[in-house]
């Protein structure tokens, strides 16, 4: 599938429909909202993705950019991720046939349950009992001086309180990103919340372990997030009150899943809805409902509709004949007990 960038919008017809400059602040949120509406019109092409997710103590914490699980599978084995959270996967046949999905609970391949668990700031959450300092690496020199806030609670069960320089006391501790990273003076053993000043490159967030001299993984955010909340689930395999030890071993699951909307920010950010006739009349919609037209709107709305069902429809037609190329023709071996076991 061709990724379409912001950049390649803004290099197209696109902006001559909505009637503004293509570098403009308007013109990205048309794109913004033509892109939200049409997600949340459908599940179209490029909006449902497979992607593999790493698990913490029976837990999984969905990225920012997953708005519904659809269908859940369990892997053989472990594997290395991306970036040691999550990745996406290339769609296969195998994968809507016994042995693949299980949907609505009816799994090929063994009895794993995922329960929705709340939300999470981070997608590796402190092991409870443990206290750890709360470190933040940022990735480029132009992000060093960038403010980062760090909530949740202390190693003595108390939230964590900053005071102002009058006296008074806030939630929470300011912290300002350096090189090679910046670091809670004092130990904490949960994070309710994190809020980020929008930075050049992605900023990784660690706990360090100072008793085994470990640093673990917390949480990494892009640019664009400023107060990251994931939505997280518990999971349950061949247990009824919850994961028991012989669960762990559960390393991560791979699932199918909806795209949330995210909005387009940087020239190199990714649109998640790829097709731009669709987009095009989406944008029409969008200014024919400003203007008081709601007639012209819904035509409009109902033509990037059938846009994007069009592209769904040639991209996974649901009519296909299957064809069977025999190189030995009607000779098979088989028929010459070649490769049968009597």
């Amino acid at each position: 599938m061709p990724l379409l960038t912001f950049e390649a919008v803004k290099a197209g017809d696109i902006p001559d429909v909505a009637g503004v400059c293509a570098d403009s602040d308007q013109f990205r949120n048309y794109l913004n909202k033509a892109t939200r509406m049409l997600m949340t019109r459908g599940d179209f092409w490029g909006t449902v993705e497979k992607i593999q997710i790493c698990t913490y103590n029976s837990c999984l914490v969905w990225p920012d950019f997953v708005g519904t699980v659809l269908a859940v599978n369990m892997t053989g084995q472990s594997s290395t991720l991306a970036n040691l959270w999550y990745q996406f996967m290339p769609l296969s046949v195998s994968d809507f046939c016994c042995g693949g999905f299980g949907f609505n609970g009816n799994s090929c391949t063994g009895n794993l349950i995922v329960r929705d668990d709340g939300v999470s700031p981070v997608y590796n959450p402190i092991r409870c009992g443990q206290n750890v300092y709360i470190r933040a690496y940022p990735s480029t020199l132009a992000d060093v001086g960038k403010k980062t806030v760090i909530y949740g609670v202390d190693s003595n069960g108390q939230d964590i309180l900053t005071q102002r320089g009058d006296g008074t006391w806030q939630p929470g501790i300011e912290l300002t990103l350096a090189v090679p990273y910046v670091s809670t003076s004092f130990m904490g053993r949960e994070i309710t919340r994190i809020h980020k000043e929008v930075t050049s490159g992605p900023v990784r967030y660690y706990q360090y372990d100072l008793t085994n001299n470990l640093l673990l993984d917390l949480v990494i955010l892009k640019p664009y997030e400023t107060d990251p909340m994931y939505r997280r689930s518990r999971l349950y395999k061949g247990c009824t009150g919850g994961c028991t030890t012989s669960c762990n071993g559960l390393r991560s699951v791979i699932a199918l899943v909806k795209l949330e909307f995210v909005p387009v920010l940087f020239d190199g950010d990714l649109v998640l809805i790829s097709n731009q006739d669709a987009l095009r009349d989406m944008i029409l919609s969008i200014r024919f409902a400003d203007s008081g037209d709601k007639e012209q709107a819904v035509k409009y709305e109902l033509s990037a509709i059938h846009e994007s069902n069009l592209e769904a429809s040639n991209k996974a037609p649901k009519e296909q004949t299957p064809v069977e190329i025999n190189a030995f023709g009607s000779a098979l071996p088989v028929y010459h007990l070649i490769g049968r076991i009597t």
